[in-house]
């Protein structure tokens, strides 16, 4: 078998060095105009929809996410009730106003996500994006009554972050959707106790110099995706083993 031969000598000149400004990790933005804000915001709105689809964190009628119109402050943008989420386009939003009338669109307005949005987007006018689910795994999380823990380098992201509410049944009334904004306080990850998850997000689409991290959807997609691996958290387990022994005696 021939001797194999190595060239150290390279026959011609390697590329030259990409230029210290580049490449750059560039995200889109709106135009200038209000009107292009707000598509570009409806946009992301739908795709946050259906990403949401995508991961499994629809459940039926249950969950909605929403975003603050860019001209009219006080009204905001929600999914249709009872519709996919995978299916949601740009043109089955709804425009709601903060009384929960119905500005534009044709669809029914699920109640219990007007009364939790619109509480979180009049006392926190830093918020653009509002997403709440009611995922199999955020659910189950949820019943533990306590934060997610800094067990990995993406959990971590949350220390210190987060805020706990407690159960008092569907969202119907004004004065139980205040009482989570006040469990809420300056928080953008919330557990809502035996219901499901709740988060924040300021969207810089259109304000420049916020924190890619902070943009709609990545944000409210971080959250949610990150329990998708705590139901089987060791410390979880000897609880419901726990709980379940207690249930026996």
């Amino acid at each position: 078998m021939p001797d194999t031969v190595l060239h150290t000598t390279p026959t011609r000149a390697a590329p030259p060095p990409v230029p210290a400004t580049q490449p750059q990790w560039i995200l889109p933005e709106p135009g200038p105009s209000v009107e292009e804000i707000r598509l570009f915001r409806k946009r992301r709105l739908a795709a946050s929809l259906r990403l949401f689809a995508h991961y499994g964190f629809d459940h039926g009628p249950a969950g909605h996410i929403t975003v603050r119109d860019p001209e009219w402050t006080d009204h905001f943008w929600i999914n249709p009730l009872g519709m996919y989420f995978g299916h949601v386009s740009v043109s089955d939003l709804l425009l709601v106003n903060h009384d929960g009338a119905i500005v534009i669109g044709d669809k029914p307005v699920n109640l219990a996500g007007f009364q939790i949005h619109s509480a979180i987007h009049k006392a926190r006018p830093d918020v653009i994006g509002v997403a709440h689910s009611h995922s199999t795994y955020g659910k189950a999380w949820s019943t533990l009554g306590r934060p997610i823990d800094a067990l990995t380098q993406d959990s971590a992201f949350f220390f210190g972050k987060q805020a706990l509410s407690d159960f008092t049944g569907i969202v119907l009334e004004s004065d139980q959707a205040q009482k989570i904004v006040a469990d809420i306080g300056d928080s953008n990850y919330v557990i809502l106790k035996n219901h499901g998850l709740l988060t924040m997000a300021a969207d810089p689409d259109g304000l420049p110099g916020e924190p890619v991290r902070d943009r709609v959807p990545g944000a409210l997609e971080r959250h949610h995706r990150q329990v998708v691996h705590l139901p089987g958290d060791s410390q979880g387990r000897g609880e419901r083993r726990r709980a379940r022994s207690a249930r026996l005696q």
